[in-house]
C-alpha cells in the first residue's frame, strides 16, 4: 500500500500495520487560531462559525473547528500505545486549557487511521485511557484492511 501522507509503521513479531493520527477540536466557544499557538502545532484545517467553509466557499461553517496532523510526534516502530503516550506527554502541560475548552462545550478527539497490512494487536492500557480522559480527549479508531 502506498501512502501520500506520513504514516508510522509498526512492524514487530506480532504486528504489521501503519497509522496516522490527527487531533481534532470542534464546537463550543474557542478560537481556532489560539489552539495552534497554545499547542505549538500548525493546523491542517481551521473553520470559523459563520465564515466560508474551507472545502466549499459557498457554504458557511456551522461550528468552529481545528484539526492537525500530529503523526510527526511518533517514530517508525512505535506501536499505537507508545505513540499515544508521546501525544499525551505533549498535551499534558496544556491540561488546564483543555479543561477550559471542554467547559465551553468543545469536543476534542484523537483520530487514528490504522492501515492493516498483516496483523494489528495493540493494547491501550487503562492508564493511557485515563490520561486521555483527564485531558477530555476521545479516542476514535478507523481501521482499514489491506
Amino acid at each position: 500500500m502506498k501512502f501520500l501522507v506520513k504514516t508510522i509503521r509498526c512492524n514487530d513479531e506480532s504486528n504489521d500495520f501503519r497509522y496516522l493520527v490527527r487531533l481534532g477540536i470542534r464546537g463550543g466557544e474557542f478560537l481556532p487560531y489560539e489552539v495552534s499557538q497554545v499547542f505549538e502545532i500548525n493546523a491542517e484545517t481551521i473553520g470559523i462559525r459563520g465564515k466560508a467553509h474551507f472545502g466549499n466557499p459557498s457554504e458557511r461553517c456551522d461550528a468552529n473547528f481545528w484539526t492537525a496532523d500530529v503523526t510527526f510526534i511518533g517514530r517508525d516502530g512505535d506501536n499505537l500505545e507508545q505513540f499515544l503516550c508521546r501525544l499525551v506527554e505533549r498535551l499534558e502541560p496544556h491540561a488546564t486549557y483543555l479543561r477550559l475548552l471542554s467547559q465551553r462545550g468543545v469536543e476534542m478527539e484523537c483520530f487514528v487511521a490504522i492501515f492493516i497490512e498483516g496483523r494489528c494487536d495493540n493494547t491501550i492500557s487503562h492508564e493511557l485511557n485515563g490520561a486521555l480522559a483527564e485531558l477530555n480527549i476521545d479516542l476514535r479508531l478507523d481501521v482499514h484492511g489491506s
